[in-house]
């Protein structure tokens, strides 16, 4: 029983000389990320042909092909994914399966918003967050 005490009380003790980890989130970055993180998808509108296979490849259905006017000449009938980031599980499988690499998830993992809407569609998903930031 003793030595269990001395054990618990070594790894307080250990502990307690370490520096504090809390980050004051988001005013502070966090330090965590990782070369291999997939975050957030990321859109390119100048090179995406419309294919829809980011969309028929989504486990839950979060990548969907939306109608959205912009021409880039490659993608005759305008449909261009928009992704539901509330609900998407940032797997990796739509950058994967994209024959042209036009959608890909960055390694942004900020996030953090005020508002609602989940739902990125195209001019959103082609814009970075801190882009967005700056422009809402």
């Amino acid at each position: 029983m003793v030595k269990g005490i001395l054990k618990g009380m070594f790894v307080v003790l250990k502990h307690s000389r370490r520096k504090p980890v809390t980050v004051q989130y988001p005013e502070e970055a966090i330090p965590w990320h990782t070369k291999r993180f997939r975050g957030r998808a990321i859109l390119n509108l100048d090179t995406c042909i419309g294919c829809s296979l980011c969309s028929q490849i989504c486990p839950n259905e979060s990548d969907h092909m939306v109608y959205y006017d912009y021409e880039n000449g490659k993608n005759r009938k305008k449909i261009y994914p928009a992704v539901n980031i509330g609900t998407c599980t940032y797997c990796g499988l739509c950058q994967a399966v994209c024959p042209t690499g036009s959608i890909r998830l960055s390694n942004d993992g900020t996030l953090a918003s005020f508002g609602k809407d989940f739902d990125y569609l195209p001019d959103r998903l082609s814009r970075t967050e801190e882009e967005l930031k700056h422009h809402d």
